[in-house]
């Protein structure tokens, strides 16, 4: 699942919800969940657009690395590896 912004805020409060979907690998892009919420084993990527802010917080869709740090992060939540050539190939 992934959230960006206000996205990754609410996907986060839809997780501990009565009957919440089943989800291998959140994603949160340019959101403050884990300040907010004080969520454990977050790992923090870097996919640097190298613009300014407020540019750079959708700017980062246009970078390559961050389709492959989800990808790479699929691969690794996935016993199988399904569906990770399709993120990390965009």
């Amino acid at each position: 699942m992934v959230g960006h912004s206000l996205g990754g805020i609410a996907v986060v409060d839809l997780l501990p919800l009565p009957n919440p979907p089943t989800v291998v690998l959140l994603v949160t892009v340019g959101s403050q969940s884990p300040v907010l919420y004080g969520v454990q084993g977050i790992k923090d990527e870097e996919a640097d657009a190298r613009v300014p802010f407020p540019e750079s917080h959708s700017a980062y869709w246009e970078v390559p690395r961050t389709f492959e740090l989800i990808g790479e992060h699929w691969l690794k939540s996935s016993p199988d590896g399904v569906g990770a050539g399709d993120v990390a190939g965009r």
